[in-house]
């Protein structure tokens, strides 16, 4: 989800959702990114 659980209860949500337990980080922003960088390399 990556940038998106920085939203203000979006992690109980998204936890609500897939009935399992989500971590957010606090630098959530540079998950995605990076991922799809790593990806292409």
């Amino acid at each position: 989800a990556g940038g998106a659980l920085m939203l203000p209860g979006a992690a109980e949500i998204i936890a609500s959702y897939l009935e399992r337990p989500v971590l957010a980080y606090e630098h959530a922003l540079l998950i995605t990114p990076l991922g799809i960088a790593g990806r292409r390399a």
